[in-house]
């Protein structure tokens, strides 16, 4: 896939779409993860056909099956039943909306509850442990000690969770028995 920067096009109209003040933020990418945001239907569409738009002139063909989208009602609504959204299409094709997504190794939930990202962290960090323990059992506890710091106490993301969490005292947990173990 090819980095898709919708904010240098001819299209004026696509630059108000989703702005934090006078910094353009409706598109971002690292490496081959595209992500569009868009305050409503009408603004995604657009910016939908922008990228047909661009892989008709570039040869490039997007994916619809590895494609998803995600619809995050306000947070007022987040209790109702969601309205029947729309269908986006990428290459002609529809794409598939889902609850919630892994990107860059997180998990992003439609009704911004970082549970499933503290939880898949949590059992990472536990297999981690476990490893670290497994293969280095002969070493000094020391050794042991600094292993599990560098290679297990890695909370990349975590900076986005909610502290009041009730799943944030498992990864404790989860630290604090690694600890004894040693």
């Amino acid at each position: 896939m090819v980095y898709l920067n919708v904010w240098h096009t001819t299209r004026s109209d696509v630059q108000s779409i989703c702005n934090f003040g006078t910094v353009y933020v409706g598109e971002v990418a690292y490496a081959n993860d595209i992500v569009l945001l868009g305050p409503t239907a009408a603004a995604m569409h657009r910016m939908l056909l922008i990228c047909d738009d661009y892989a008709k002139e570039f040869n490039i063909l997007f994916n619809a099956r590895k494609s998803e989208c995600m619809y995050s009602p306000p947070y007022k609504c987040r209790t109702l039943v969601p309205f029947t959204c729309p269908i986006f299409y990428v290459g002609g094709h529809s794409v598939e909306y889902v609850e919630q997504w892994s990107h860059l190794g997180h998990i992003v939930s439609a009704y911004g509850d970082y549970k499933h990202d503290i939880v898949n962290s949590r059992n990472i960090m536990c297999g981690q442990i476990n490893n670290v323990l497994c293969y280095f059992s002969k070493c000094q506890p020391v050794v042991k000690q600094k292993l599990l710091y560098a290679y297990c106490y890695s909370l990349y993301g975590s900076v986005l969770w909610d502290l009041n969490n009730k799943h944030i005292e498992a990864i404790c947990t989860t630290w604090r028995k690694g600890l004894r173990r040693v």
